[in-house]
C-alpha cells in the first residue's frame, strides 16, 4: 500500500496541467523578483565603491564607458543599496534577525516606490498596507496619499505653531496697554 501511494504521488507531481504549470510559473517570477531586486542592491553597492574611488568629475565619463549607466540610473541604483542594502542583504543571506523580511518580497519597482517612504516609517507601511495585492500605480498612488498627508499634518503644525505664536504676540501686546491704561 505504500508503494502504491508513492507512485500515485509521483504520477500526480508529475502530471502537467495547467494549475501544476501556473504555480511553476508563478515560483518563478516570484524568483526573478527577488533576483532583481537583490542584484540591484548588489550593483548599487559596486557602484557606490567605484564612485568613491574615481577623481571629481570622472564619474558620468567612467559610467557611460563601463557599465553604460545614465547619471541618474546610477543614482537610484547607489540610492537603493544605501536604503535596502544592509537589511536586504542580510535577510537574503540566512540572517533573519532584521525585522525587514518584508521587504525581501518586494519587486524592484516597489521597492523604488516606497523609497518615497521615509525609512522609519516604511516597514510599517509595507506591513499596513497590502502592497503585495497593489498594481504599481496603485502603490505610487497610496506613497503619495501618505506623504501628503504628512504635508498637510505638518502644515497644521505650523500654522497652529504660527497662531499660538501670534496669540503670545497680542496676549504681550494687550498686557502692554493694560498696564498703560492702568498708569
Amino acid at each position: 500500500m505504500d508503494k502504491g501511494w508513492k507512485t500515485e504521488m509521483n504520477n500526480v507531481v508529475n502530471e502537467r496541467t495547467p494549475l501544476v504549470i501556473a504555480a511553476e510559473i508563478n515560483m518563478l517570477k516570484e524568483h526573478t523578483h527577488k533576483t532583481v531586486l537583490i542584484n540591484s542592491v548588489e550593483i548599487g553597492r559596486r557602484l557606490t565603491e567605484a564612485k568613491a574611488m574615481l577623481k571629481h568629475g570622472e564619474w558620468g565619463q567612467w559610467l557611460k564607458e563601463s557599465v553604460s549607466y545614465s547619471q541618474s540610473t546610477a543614482t537610484r541604483l547607489m540610492q537603493m543599496y544605501k536604503e535596502y542594502g544592509p537589511k536586504l542583504l542580510d535577510v537574503s543571506e540566512g540572517n533573519n534577525s532584521s525585522n525587514y523580511a518584508a521587504l525581501h518580497n518586494l519587486t524592484y519597482t516597489q521597492a523604488l516606490i516606497l523609497l518615497g517612504v521615509p525609512e522609519e516609517e516604511r516597514e510599517k507601511f509595507v506591513e499596513d498596507n497590502a502592497i503585495d495585492n497593489m498594481s504599481t500605480r496603485e502603490l505610487q498612488q497610496t506613497v503619495n496619499e501618505k506623504n501628503q498627508a504628512i504635508e498637510d499634518r505638518d502644515q497644521a503644525q505650523a500654522e497652529k505653531a504660527q497662531a499660538i505664536e501670534e496669540k503670545e504676540s497680542l496676549k504681550k501686546e494687550l498686557d502692554g496697554k493694560d498696564r498703560e491704561i492702568a498708569r
